[in-house]
């Protein structure tokens, strides 16, 4: 699914005052866990990741172009909320379940309003994988879930109706990948690529879905993103990097206990403030870093920023 994202107020102009770059990223949803045997639909779709905005160059499908610069009016609160990571579903009583979404995070302050959505959540036994910022990857005879247009992509289909495999989740930066054919497990969509803290990081990667059949795993989005666990309880590459908007893994486990899809993670508000103009109060202990002639705020936790 491409568009337009939820972006209101000042992002195609506004109040004067000072424009920078920001990148808004949503927290990563929870990857599915295991249908209740080891059929050939026992698998977890991978959980999608956050949904984002950027005005700041990257790599990126062509699809969505970056947005324009945001302003700063001085003296305003600009109001940092960033979104949780989604939990991975479990696998309880015989039964399978959805991971859970991620989180909004959103800039709020003077004439300037963002906010991405929280990835949509991996599917698990028979049911559809969820929608949000950026789709989650489908389960068993289940459909993969779309993502929001202008912040992220649709998650990885599940293969055909008779041996449906588990979809990647999708991410900021491409599409899920499909759980079919040759019995293999889809990859979490690739990552956004950004340099706005002046080093380039990914951002964003959906995770990879679990299948139960021959144990095999599919990987998360560009090394962010949560891989599929074959283990009761996954290891620490089934959960999405901290801070990275990424979803987790979908989990297929043998025998009646537990296991869980991967967690996905937190999201994250970059801005890049030119530091002549940059006022110094903050809330939140976001971390400040220099890059050239700007200042970089990075927001991990929830806080403010008044210009």
């Amino acid at each position: 699914m491409f568009g337009q994202g939820l972006v209101f107020g000042g992002i195609a102009g506004g109040a004067a005052g000072t424009a920078i770059d920001f990148l808004v990223l949503a927290g990563g949803a929870g990857g599915g866990s295991k249908n209740p045997n080891n059929a050939p639909n026992a698998a977890g779709g991978g959980g999608g990741a956050g949904g984002a905005l950027t005005s700041y160059t990257s790599t990126r499908d062509s699809d969505i172009s970056p947005l324009s610069q945001i302003n700063l009016e001085s003296g305003t609160t600009y109001t940092i909320t960033i979104g949780g990571g989604g939990n991975g579903g479990a696998y309880q009583n015989y039964a399978g379940q959805n991971g859970t979404p991620g989180g909004t995070s959103s800039i709020i302050g003077g004439s300037e309003s963002l906010s991405a959505s929280g990835g949509g959540f991996g599917g698990s036994v028979s049911s559809p994988a969820g929608t949000g910022g950026c789709g989650g990857g489908g389960r068993g005879y289940g459909t993969s879930g779309s993502g929001t247009t202008g912040q992220g992509f649709d998650g990885g289909p599940v293969g055909n109706s008779t041996f449906s495999k588990p979809g990647g989740g999708t991410a900021s930066a491409g599409t899920g990948n499909v759980g079919y054919p040759s019995w293999t497990p889809g990859d979490g969509g690739s990552a956004l690529s950004s340099a706005i803290t002046g080093t380039s990081s990914f951002y964003g990667g959906g995770g990879g879905g679990m299948l139960d059949t021959n144990r095999s795993a599919g990987q998360g989005g560009s090394g962010v993103g949560g891989d599929g666990s074959k283990l009761e309880t996954p290891n620490s590459s089934s959960h999405g990097v901290v801070n990275t908007g990424s979803g987790g893994g979908g989990v297929a486990s043998d025998g009646p206990g537990e296991g869980r899809g991967g967690n996905g993670s937190s999201g994250v508000i970059i801005l890049r403030i030119p530091t002549a103009e940059y006022s110094g109060t903050t809330t939140g202990s976001p971390t400040v870093t220099t890059d050239g002639t700007n200042t970089i705020l990075k927001f991990t936790g929830s806080g403010s920023y008044t210009h």
